[in-house]
């Protein structure tokens, strides 16, 4: 009987081929059916393309549907609507990358076998890179030397493939725009304090935007339901999770029976129709760490940040779109000796492009969301009391004279204090409260306080007249 011998030949070729397969089922939006051919997708996918190195891929963007129908027998045949789409375009462009062996002595000293191990350490890295990117083309990033949590520079590959729309100057200067907010609309991204971290009010107000805007934003249907998802820095994530209302959200989808991932212990919830999401490759900034301290790399006084800053991304269908050749010449497994066949080399390639979907210029279902960020504490806190004691005021409302003063307090420890003069709620676009107010007319006061990882406090109001 004669042995059948593999063909050595063909084995880069199935490499290769599982290698991708096996690194795109890790990906977080492949996994959780998030990424696929059909535009009920966050990624929307191309394969099986004859591209070379430069050529461009073509998706559809499909716009809602806008037209009156017709009603009773009025007739429909001619009077059909026409479906409106959008080309966008991708390029292509390659990466690849190679481990090699010391030499085949070191290799037989180490329980570690680098060759054989080459396959799982290419297609983890493949992974991440092109899990990084989707990140990166969401969130707009448009500078190299954006550094994480570690120090450790994670944006040096922005531009691969294709180079994100960015948002503007006068955006990042006005704290919103059409696709891009702030903690603090109205308030330019270097007045962001500390105190300026992500709420759930926050993603409510994104996801009515998402619904009135134009082009609108559309949900994925995901079991079962029309639902966003909003990806988060962990840190902010670590924000909401002591967050009063969404802490009572939990506990009454628990006593409902719901279901709920935070209590599977899965870093995400649901909220307000959203599907909050905590994942590390949400980009995160530190001032002094770039020139310009913004995500897109923007001179300009008032769009610098201040404080540590992430970026929250919130993404409808179509958010962003994947295309990948099928040119088994271009997605490779190479596999070299060198130093007389000592040394063993492997490689991987892959050619393809990552891209967030754009509509007549504008980002076509995503929203970016900046906040300030803090270190999570290892404080352990009772998340139903985690707000802010209501601010007080001395005097209390009542008559006083001209020129007397009014000293604001409040008995969290830490907290700012908001106020306005005019009678209405304040926020935080409000005045910080530094010293005692001098009344010179009548008055009413209305105060807030807030801190870092605490809901806001109460509403103060307290009102004044000036004695004649």
């Amino acid at each position: 009987m004669a042995d059948t011998a593999s063909n050595s030949k063909l084995r880069p070729t199935i490499w290769a081929k599982e290698m991708y397969a096996e690194a795109m089922a890790d990906l977080f939006f492949v996994k959780n059916k998030l990424m696929g051919p059909d535009i009920n997708n966050i990624i929307q996918t191309q394969d099986d393309l004859k591209k070379q190195p430069g050529e461009k891929v073509i998706f559809g963007l499909v716009y809602n549907l806008k037209g009156d129908g017709v009603v009773g027998d009025s007739k429909l045949e001619d009077n059909e609507e026409a479906v409106v789409t959008k080309d966008f375009e991708i390029l292509i462009d390659q990466v690849r990358n190679a481990v090699r062996t010391t030499g085949r002595l070191d290799d037989q000293k180490s329980m570690f076998k680098t060759r054989s191990s080459s396959k799982e350490l290419l297609k983890t890295w493949l992974t991440e890179f092109l899990e990084r990117q989707i990140f990166l083309k969401l969130a707009s990033v448009g500078q190299a030397a954006l550094k994480d949590v570690n120090g450790v520079v994670y944006s040096a590959r922005y531009a691969w493939s294709n180079t994100p729309v960015l948002h503007t100057l006068a955006e990042l200067t006005a704290g919103k725009g059409d696709r891009y907010y702030n903690a603090r609309p109205g308030v330019s991204l270097s007045a962001l304090e500390t105190y300026d971290v992500i709420t759930p009010a926050m993603i409510t107000a994104i996801k009515a935007k998402a619904k009135m805007s134009k082009p609108k934003i559309k949900p994925i249907k995901y079991n079962g339901k029309d639902m966003y998802f909003m990806f988060v820095h962990p840190w902010q994530f670590a924000e909401l999770v002591k967050n009063p209302k969404i802490y009572t959200a939990w506990k009454d989808a628990q006593n409902r029976g719901d279901s709920n991932p935070i209590f599977a212990g899965a870093d995400s919830f649901e909220w307000d129709g959203v599907v909050v999401v905590s994942h590390e490759f949400t980009p995160y900034l530190k001032p002094g760490d770039v020139t310009y301290a913004n995500f897109e790399g923007i001179a300009g006084a008032a769009a610098q940040a201040k404080v540590a800053i992430a970026r929250a991304i919130f993404v409808g269908r179509q958010a962003g779109c994947y295309a990948r050749t099928d040119n088994s010449d271009l997605n490779a497994w190479v596999e070299e000796t060198f130093d007389y066949g000592n040394k063993t080399g492997t490689a991987a390639a892959i050619m393809g492009g990552v891209a967030k979907s754009v509509f007549d210029g504008k980002d076509f279902a995503t929203i970016v969301l900046d906040t300030a960020v803090n270190e999570p504490t290892f404080t352990e806190d009772t998340p139903a009391g985690l707000q802010c004691a209501k601010p007080t005021a001395t005097p209390t409302s009542g008559e006083v004279t001209s020129g007397d003063t009014v000293t604001l307090a409040c008995a969290t420890s830490g907290a700012v204090i908001l106020y306005t003069l005019d009678g209405s709620a304040p926020t935080f676009g409000s005045s910080v409260y530094s010293a005692p107010i001098a009344l010179t007319a009548a008055k009413t006061i209305k105060a807030m306080a807030v801190k870092s990882g605490f809901s806001n406090s109460e509403i103060m109001s307290e009102s004044y007249t000036i004695a004649e």
